[in-house]
């Protein structure tokens, strides 16, 4: 396994927007939401390696600051949008890409 190059670090937005999703499929899947949980949190904790070989994530109206943005889709349906600020990875978003681009909190 190679050597982690950078911290993940989770936003307190995005961690509470990951568990909406997780809560929400728990209606209907307690199994389904384990399994999601495990699988967002593995492909989040895989960005402690090379995050900058994942695209550049713009929003519906793209500004300079976008360009900090980028996205790995995981899970099938879901987006995480993070943020690379020197050695430190910063999750900012986790979507469901089911639902409208405008429920997005970038």
């Amino acid at each position: 396994m190679p050597d982690c190059n950078y911290t993940v670090n989770v936003t307190p937005e995005a961690d509470e927007r990951m568990f909406d999703h997780i809560c929400f499929l728990a209606q209907k899947s307690v199994l389904g939401a384990k399994s999601l949980y495990s699988k967002l949190r593995k492909e989040i904790d895989s960005l402690d390696y090379d995050p900058m070989m994942y695209p550049v994530y713009f929003t519906q109206k793209p500004t300079a600051k976008d360009i900090a943005f980028r996205h790995k889709f995981c899970a099938k349906r879901h987006r995480i949008v993070f943020e690379v600020v020197d050695d430190i990875v910063y999750i900012q978003d986790v979507q469901d890409c089911r639902q409208h681009q405008n429920k997005s909190f970038l």
